[in-house]
């Protein structure tokens, strides 16, 4: 499961980047297209280091 990722005992299939535990079991569906946005990832970026504070 989740863990199982976190610790290297589970590998993404080939082209997967994007893992979800779905009723108790690990799949690797197809990112939203919200997730697929760069401006909305660029901006997350932003607003994280913000609040860490570190800038480019």
């Amino acid at each position: 499961m989740i863990l199982d990722l976190a610790l290297g005992l589970a590998t993404a299939p080939a082209g997967r980047t994007y893992a979800a535990l779905r009723r108790g079991r690990l799949t690797w569906p197809e990112p939203s297209e919200l997730a697929r946005r760069d401006d909305l990832a660029r901006a997350l970026w932003d607003d994280s280091a913000r609040l860490v504070r570190v800038s480019d």
